[in-house]
């Protein structure tokens, strides 16, 4: 129940007030702001109701005092028994998020109470979803980076990297629930080992960030970690009933601040070797970062954990990645591939640098391109490469940016390199290009700057007149409409104002219908925002209108400060509304986005241990996509698909690369080796919750619609409907691809295959899909290169 709290010093008011609420409400009343401000911290109410004549302290200086004290973000809504509109431009002015007359009725108070809860409610929803990591309630990646960056440029203390020993083998033993558990735990604990001022998130994965604020001794890291690791083995043991040996535990990478520096960027990666040195020394300890002198510690452990702890636990640092000359050209061609098949931008960059006086002696151009691989490092996303191609040249590839942003960086970039040590000595050229030229960049900086919109509707030209004349002297675009019917008739997917004024008192179609109407029309789409013009104090329209939409109610004749300061503050609501939203969308876009490029590898990964596979994950992935969208799937069905397909044969990591690309015909056992790797695939795929059906493409894409198939002999419907998408896709690449013994199979072979098999090997509803996509592909364009 939201609780709402009363101020005023008329036991009457105060009384009724009480009344009309107590139903819908917890709520508080006092007789004073003095009181309201010493019982805040207590209540701590969801919205402050407060009279606006008070003596001692008016709401005025109540609403100011309680800012100061509790935070700008306190919604007040003050009403008072004067109609002065000067009274209501300056309660707006001070932050009020509304204003209302006396006396009043018990709806239209109600109304305007949970329009303003409601937003409140929104805004701090959309905040939460921006900043707030869903799982485990402490700040997320981009949040928490965020404020540690900030407090390191002015505030002592130290920065911690922990992340979780073991956790990965957590998750393929016991699962993502559980593994998810001991996040949440852990995080409880970070959140109750530190103070108010220190700053606890989650990187992602298992990984946390922290900074402890004035905290300089390394006992005080030693404690944490035994806290830390105490409790996770407690966690562990409760969870998993004593019957667990994963030793699950944190390790932790410190650095001081600012003895180190104040620089983000680089604290992180001093924390990130800490931390790499944390690991290597036995896990579950701590490391504090002194110089870069960390030796490599020798394992003699030949297990295949070892190895995987070397790539999946060490952190990668911040900045763009710098690849040796050998490998960027695999990384080329893949960004390449990945540009055309996923149709993202990639921009490539070639920067060149030359001395200006190349009799100057004291310039080393090797010091200089280092220096220049700095710069770049530090400035560039990690998902960003480049490579030094010679001495004085190095070239940056930029993935899913646009035109403008690319700009806005090399131009940060330039004004970065001109305050190194070399910027006098040393001229800086660049050419860019784009490997996507069909992408058409929107400049958002441009239509940040364009003026807000407003529809003013009036049969009353005069009232049309002052309104133009009041809102374009602030510097808004007004468009001017007669009646309710111009309208719905003006408004459309080119004409979508930020706001509308909106009369309701009109001949033909009031106010009240033409909402209606135009809430039909806009449909599902994000509704434009309503304000009602009225020269009736009827509490019964107010009514009537909030519980239409309308965000507010504004009376005429207009009190030019009041009309400005109500329109801006809807507009600003809506548009703080719109833009936390889609930062939430772009995060969500961004996990998307991320998944499938782990996918694509692990694919990659999987097909480079046949020597005669080369792509054939990512192909059975498309053209099972194509199948599906072709069969009536929708498109996140389609994307699932895509996935399932991507991973159909990860169950080959488990057979050996000699069996693989044996170029002899198999023995009988090394073939049932082979028969065995849907069973592993779906083994691996099993445990993950967030995509359940990623296990029926990799166990059942070798059964045969007559069940003479692989490994369960399902036949007919019996075999998911997905796995048997998967199996035409499979065979189709697998007769048109190069083999060790054959070349790409003619294309009317492969036709006269798919008919023979419709209905033995294949499901006949799939097969007669292939045929069609077979007869439409005139040049034979589907098969390997």
């Amino acid at each position: 129940m939201k609780r709402i709290m009363i101020v005023d010093d008329d036991p009457m008011s105060l009384k009724q007030s009480h009344f009309f609420l107590k139903e819908k409400y917890r709520v508080t009343t006092v007789t004073s702001g003095e009181e309201a401000i010493r019982l805040f911290e207590k209540e701590r109410p969801d919205l402050v109701l407060s009279d606006l004549m008070m003596p001692e302290m008016d709401g005025f200086e109540m609403l100011k005092k309680l800012r100061r004290t509790y935070g700008s973000e306190i919604p007040v809504m003050f009403m008072t028994a004067e109609e002065n509109k000067n009274t209501e431009a300056e309660s707006l002015n001070l932050g009020a998020v509304d204003f209302i007359l006396k006396p009043f009725t018990k709806d239209v108070l109600i109304h305007r109470i949970e329009n303003i809860l409601n937003h409140v409610q929104e805004v701090e929803y959309l905040k939460v979803e921006a900043t707030i990591d869903r799982l485990t309630g402490i700040m997320n990646q981009g949040c928490v980076m965020e404020s540690v960056a900030e407090i390191c440029r002015y505030q002592t203390g130290i920065l911690l990297l922990i992340d979780l020993d073991n956790f990965k083998a957590i998750n393929d033993i016991y699962g993502h629930d559980k593994g998810d558990k001991i996040l949440v735990y852990f995080a409880e604990m970070l959140k109750n080992s530190v103070r108010k001022d220190d700053i606890v998130g989650r990187l992602g994965g298992d990984e946390f960030l922290l900074f402890l604020v004035n905290v300089t001794d390394g006992e005080n890291i030693s404690a944490l970690s035994d806290r830390l690791n105490t409790g996770l083995k407690q966690i562990a043991e409760q969870l998993f009933d004593n019957e667990h040996d994963l030793q699950i535990g944190a390790s932790i990478g410190a650095v001081h601040v600012p003895e180190m520096g104040r620089e983000y960027e680089t604290l992180f990666q001093f924390a990130d070797k800490a931390l790499y040195h944390a690991k290597q020394s036995g896990k579950h300890g701590f490391s504090i970062y002194r110089d870069d002198d960390y030796r490599e510690i020798n394992r003699e452990d030949d297990d295949i954990e070892s190895v995987i702890m070397q790539f999946s636990e060490h952190i990668i640092k911040n900045g763009a990645f710098r690849i040796g000359t050998g490998a960027f050209t695999h990384v080329y061609h893949y960004f390449m591939r990945y540009s055309q098949r996923y149709d993202h931008s990639v921009y490539q960059v070639l920067f060149t640098l030359r001395i200006k006086n190349q009799d100057n002696e004291k310039v080393s151009m090797n010091e200089v391109g280092e220096c220049f691989a700095e710069v770049m490092s530090n400035l560039l996303r990690k998902s960003d490469i480049f490579v030094q191609t010679k001495e004085n040249q190095f070239f940056l590839m930029l993935p899913d940016i646009s035109e403008s942003d690319t700009e806005h960086l090399l131009v940060r970039m330039i004004g970065k390199w001109k305050k190194s040590r070399y910027s006098d000595d040393v001229i800086v050229n660049y050419v860019k290009e784009a490997v996507e030229h069909d992408i058409q960049d929107v400049d958002e900086t441009k239509l940040s700057k364009r003026p807000d919109w407003v529809v003013v509707v009036d049969d009353d030209m005069t009232n049309l007149k002052m309104a133009g004349h009041i809102l374009s002297k602030n510097n808004m675009r007004v468009t001017a409409l007669k009646s309710g019917y111009d309208l719905l008739e003006y408004i459309d997917d080119e004409h979508k104002p930020d706001l509308i004024l909106l009369d309701i008192m009109m001949p033909g179609i009031d106010g009240f219908e033409t909402l209606k109407k135009l809430r039909e029309k806009e449909g599902q789409r994000e509704h434009i925002p309503v304000i009602f013009l009225t020269a009736d104090d009827d509490d019964v329209s107010e009514t009537k209108g909030l519980q239409l939409g309308a965000m507010d109610f504004i009376k005429k004749p207009f009190v030019p400060e009041v009309l400005i300061i109500r329109v801006r503050h809807i507009i600003d609501l809506i548009r703080l509304q719109s833009n936390l939203r889609t930062e939430v969308e772009q995060k969500k876009r961004e996990v998307e986005k991320l998944s499938v490029q782990v996918v694509a590898a692990i694919a990659d990964a999987i097909d480079a241990k046949d020597t005669y596979t080369n792509g054939h994950s990512g192909r059975v992935a498309t053209y099972s996509r194509e199948i599906a969208k072709r069969a009536g799937y929708n498109e996140k069905q389609q994307n699932e698909i895509y996935i399932m397909g991507l991973l159909h044969d990860v169950g080959k990591i488990g057979i050996p690369d000699a069996v693989i690309n044996k170029p002899a015909k198999l023995t009988e056992e090394e073939y049932e080796l082979i028969k065995n790797h849907p069973v592993m695939g779906a083994r691996i795929l099993k445990n993950i919750s967030e995509m359940p059906k990623l296990a029926t493409g990799a166990r059942w894409h070798h059964e045969r619609y007559d069940g003479k198939g692989y490994p369960d002999g399902l036949s007919g419907l019996d075999i998911p409907e997905e796995a048997r998408i998967i199996a035409v896709a499979d065979a189709y690449d697998a007769m048109t691809s190069h083999r060790s013994y054959r070349d790409v199979l003619p294309q009317g072979i492969v036709r006269e295959q798919f008919e023979e098999g419709r209905g033995t090997q294949f499901d006949p509803r799939f097969a007669d899909i292939m045929l069609q996509i077979i007869e439409e592909d005139i040049d034979y364009q589907l098969h390997e290169e």
